[in-house]
């Protein structure tokens, strides 16, 4: 019987779970992350990233567990949820989860970190293979490209920002390079879908906001490679963090009145990054106006994140599920 019609309206199903929901990992992670540099930099409690960073890591755990339940149970759903093109890049917010857990954990056991590191940098570079040899492999509409093919494509920038620290060199350098290519290429596929492409359905246009991840992470992954040195590269990455944080603020001034769907997750680790970038920039070059800059791109990132949780909340607590159909590939 399907599962569907067996249980009661309004009690929802893992089989509805889209693996999207790990953007939930990334934002909440994310900005625990980004509150403990803003404790070091700033000076401010350290004891709200650390909260944030816990709070990641138990929300990794229960959408895991409860992804690895649709797995075994609804495997043709998982099977579906790849098999469309608009939707298969967002796998790879499982390993990035990871990743952003492994850095959290660090401070408190390097050998638990390492053991998030190995298989959620082993999945990364999976996924991103696989999604290269299908986009290569088969043909594509164009409407079915969108943000989240640069997650499951660019998304090995982000391995040094937890490998490094764990002194895992070679491989995050390695990484890095793979991710840094991909978004050349696309950056500029996406770009062109988005302008020349029919008009993009709402509940998706929050997948806009992963343009900023590339020049930010790849920033942020720079320094931590090259020793903190703020060279004419670094500057370049982190101007166009801002361009595009800019522009892409501009263009969503009006998303209060979007559908809300499980995508409006993609707002919150791009400005996870942003302002963890605009917090690096400010402690290397410590003055009024990267001060003010830093401190309003953290408040303008916890409100959002603080935002898209609570609607997500709503939405489980009401049953009203994860809102909107999935994108359709």
């Amino acid at each position: 019987m399907n599962s569907s019609l067996s249980r009661p309206a309004g009690v929802l199903s893992v089989a509805d779970m889209p693996v999207s929901l790990f953007g939930a990992v990334m934002g909440i992670a994310g900005l625990g992350l980004l509150w403990r540099d803003v404790a070091g930099v700033f000076g401010v409690p350290p004891a709200i990233g650390e909260a944030l960073v816990f709070i990641g890591a138990a929300v990794f755990v229960v959408v895991g567990v409860s992804y690895v339940l649709k797995m075994l149970r609804h495997r043709p759903r998982v099977a579906a949820e790849y098999a469309n093109s608009a939707q298969a890049g967002f796998f790879s917010t499982v390993p990035i989860g990871g990743l952003l857990v492994s850095a959290g954990m660090f401070p408190y056991s390097a050998a638990l970190a390492d053991a998030l590191w190995w298989p959620s940098t082993a999945l990364m570079f999976a996924l991103s293979l696989l999604m290269v040899a299908r986009l290569l492999a088969e043909s594509h509409p164009v409407d079915s490209a969108n943000g989240s093919w640069l997650i499951c494509t660019v998304s090995p920038i982000i391995v040094p920002l937890a490998g490094l620290p764990l002194g895992h060199h070679e491989l995050s350098h390695f990484m890095l390079s793979i991710g840094l290519f991909m978004w050349v290429v696309m950056f500029a596929i996406v770009l062109n879908r988005t302008i020349f492409g029919s008009e993009m359905e709402l509940g998706l246009r929050p997948t806009w906001f992963i343009f900023i991840v590339p020049p930010a992470i790849t920033f942020l992954s720079y320094l931590e490679i090259t020793g903190g040195q703020l060279d004419f590269f670094a500057r370049s990455l982190f101007y166009l963090t801002m361009f595009l944080t800019a522009v892409l603020l501009y263009v969503a001034r009006g998303f209060l009145s979007w559908p809300f769907t499980v995508a409006w997750w993609a707002f919150t680790f791009p400005l996870v990054a942003m302002a963890s970038a605009a917090v690096t920039y400010h402690a290397a070059q410590p003055r009024p106006v990267t001060a003010v800059l830093a401190l309003a791109a953290v408040a303008l990132t916890t409100a959002i994140v603080a935002l898209v949780a609570w609607r997500t909340a709503r939405n489980l607590l009401t049953g009203k599920g994860f809102g909107g159909p999935p994108p359709k590939g």
